[in-house]
């Protein structure tokens, strides 16, 4: 994925700027006449507008902290639109759910706009968290306008209940978040899909539902059907599965608080209803299929075999060391690495 030249230019712009306002807040703390602590997450918050790790920082103060967090994603706005040195805007939206309830957009607009990308977490995981940070760099580096949320019934910032999360009220989501999107004056057709686990399920089926209006696909380690994530469950830890079925939860661990979370086991019978494979050729978008080779959940094979399905315009990438989520710095530089490559 090639960096565009302007983003190259405001990442040095912010970083450097963050920078000076953590140090001079630094100073503030031992000199009462400055507001240390407001300028150095002012400073963190120009640092995240470029920086993985400072926004992973910011992320995590806000999850752990609501109601600091309210304020912190308004420093967040407010200061990108304030210091306009960066190539996209930073905003935190509420967008109405079909039926009820909002779902928790973050919105980067870029100021040369090249393409449009909405990415979905895996259940696991959160809009703001390591891999969809990783992500979004990428596509904020060739100048796409980023759209993340998080799923409303999920782990983030959302105000269902996780025991409800379910390929089909995820689908919901995003539905919801594209009907919204296409009121909005940056909106251009024909985007681009990125889906993590389940979240690539629900990206895979919505770009065999709406070929028109899929440019192109991205699948990191997708959930293909109700069977396979079984039979990959099972062969994995049979005693685990069988434990989750019995109970009908799961404990899952936030990946930015370290809360956990209970994953009931309906989540499993609603992707009986969802299988990406006998419709896969009516993705007619090109399609790129990320795995990692030690990934047990979505194993390569699979994934491989959905390739196949739907056709010449699809790739496989495997990538080398890393399993289901990407968690440690290596995970990361590969996936990293692994987009780069993409053109």
């Amino acid at each position: 994925m090639g960096i565009h030249p302007e983003y190259r230019k405001a990442r040095r712009r912010a970083i450097t700027v963050g920078w000076g306002f953590v140090c001079i807040g630094l100073l503030g703390i031992v000199m009462p006449l400055l507001p240390g602590i407001i300028l150095i997450l002012v400073g963190f918050s120009l640092l995240s507008l470029h920086s993985k790790r400072a926004h992973l920082f910011i992320a995590t103060v806000r999850a752990r902290h609501p109601e600091a967090g309210v304020h912190l994603e308004r420093i967040e706005t407010h200061v990108a639109q304030w210091l306009n040195i960066a190539t996209h805007t930073h905003e935190y939206i509420h967008v109405p759910r079909k039926g009820t309830g909002v779902v928790h957009v973050l919105l980067e607009v870029c100021k040369h706009q090249e393409g449009i990308v909405v990415l979905l977490h895996s259940a696991q995981t959160t809009r703001e968290g390591v891999v969809q940070n990783s992500i979004a760099e990428a596509f904020r580096a060739r100048g796409f306008t980023v759209v993340r949320f998080d799923a409303y019934n999920g782990i983030g910032e959302g105000d269902g209940t996780y025991t409800n999360l379910t390929a089909t009220s995820y689908k919901e989501d995003l539905e919801s978040v594209l009907a919204w999107m296409r009121e909005q004056v940056w909106y251009k057709p024909h985007i681009t899909l990125v889906g993590h686990s389940v979240g690539g399920l629900v990206a895979g089926l919505y770009a065999q539902e709406h070929p028109q209006q899929v440019n192109e696909l991205f699948l990191l380690a997708p959930t293909i059907s109700g069977a396979q994530y079984r039979a990959a469950a099972r062969a994995a830890d049979e005693e685990a599965f069988l434990a989750w079925e019995e109970t009908r939860l799961k404990l899952v661990q936030h990946p930015l608080t370290g809360e956990d979370y209970g994953l009931a086991f309906g989540f499993v019978t609603d992707l009986d209803s969802h299988d990406l494979l006998p419709h896969a050729n009516s993705i007619t978008c090109t399609t790129h299929v990320l795995v990692g080779n030690e990934d047990t959940t979505s194993p390569p094979d699979t994934c491989e075999t959905l390739v196949r399905e739907i056709g010449g315009h699809a790739e496989l990438h495997v990538l080398q060391g890393v399993p289901h989520i990407p968690h440690t710095h290596e995970h990361i530089r590969e996936l990293e690495r692994v987009l780069e490559a993409i053109e």
